[in-house]
């Protein structure tokens, strides 16, 4: 199975995600594409992890993902100085949010590409005692690596939504083999984890810790800076003699402004 996968991933990077990616960044935007980095090639220019201390392997895919371990990666180093801390991310914004955010940890790097024998450097460089994932970025050789190298697997804020849960569930013969490598799955809901137990995961694998994005601290305003931002963007101002109402859709992606502005067009229409 792995080989198959390695083979087809192999032909999926050189004839369609190199070149779109290729076009996209550098072409476009002119921006790096640290291809040579993700082929772990630049390994040797991370600090090496210092002898006889836990060294913990934090993978997440983006910006949403790498905020919402901020306060738990701030927590661990807080109370255990001693642990060294690798934090991977996927994508170019994910980077620069890590490199802003995460000052505190040892070393910062995109995640090599998912081929056991570029990832086995990896495990042999960082020897990490615990890799720690992030909602849903099941690489298939990084689990069987991790766990051929004995390093604990968890999987935090593990979401398993109904769309995600109806694909792994055509191939579950497969999902159960790549599942059963990872130790523990801390899911944000009761109705996640009994999707993943549906899937064939263990139930003592399964622990519901609420999300962790609720946990994050919202940043703090003073007066002056709340009137401020009232002003800019006309909220200072009354409608009908009441207070505005105020609809906020973040962390969108192309093409579902729409559908929100339609549903808020409906809305005030049957008011």
């Amino acid at each position: 199975m792995y080989a198959l996968y390695s083979v087809l991933l192999a032909a999926a990077l050189l004839l369609i995600y190199i070149p779109a990616y290729f076009i996209r960044y550098r072409l476009l935007r002119g921006e790096k594409l640290y291809l040579r980095e993700r082929l772990g090639r630049g390994l040797n220019q991370l600090p090496r992890p210092a002898p006889n201390r836990p060294s913990l392997w934090f993978h997440a895919v983006s910006v949403g993902e790498l905020i919402s371990l901020q306060p738990l990666i701030e927590a661990l180093k807080k109370k255990h100085t001693e642990w060294e801390i690798s934090l991977s991310c996927l994508t170019l914004s994910g980077m620069k949010v890590a490199q802003d955010k995460f000052s505190h940890v040892e070393r910062i790097f995109f995640i090599p590409f998912d081929f056991a024998f570029i990832l086995k450097k990896y495990f042999t460089y960082l020897h990490p005692c615990l890799l720690v994932l992030v909602e849903s970025e099941y690489w298939p050789n990084l689990l069987r690596t991790a766990k051929a190298r004995n390093c604990p697997i968890m999987v935090i804020n593990a979401r398993m939504t109904p769309t995600a849960f109806r694909r792994y569930a055509r191939l579950k013969a497969l999902t159960v083999r790549l599942f059963n490598l990872v130790d523990k799955f801390f899911v944000p809901t009761e109705e996640e984890g009994e999707r993943l137990l549906r899937l064939g995961v263990s139930r003592e694998k399964v622990i519901v810790s609420g999300n962790m994005k609720c946990d994050l601290e919202l940043p703090r305003f003073s007066n002056g800076e709340l009137k401020a931002m009232k002003k800019r963007f006309g909220l200072d101002r009354r409608l009908f003699d009441q207070p505005a109402k105020i609809l906020v859709a973040g962390s969108l992606h192309p093409g579902e402004e729409i559908p929100i502005l339609q549903a808020f067009r409906q809305a005030r229409r049957k008011q």
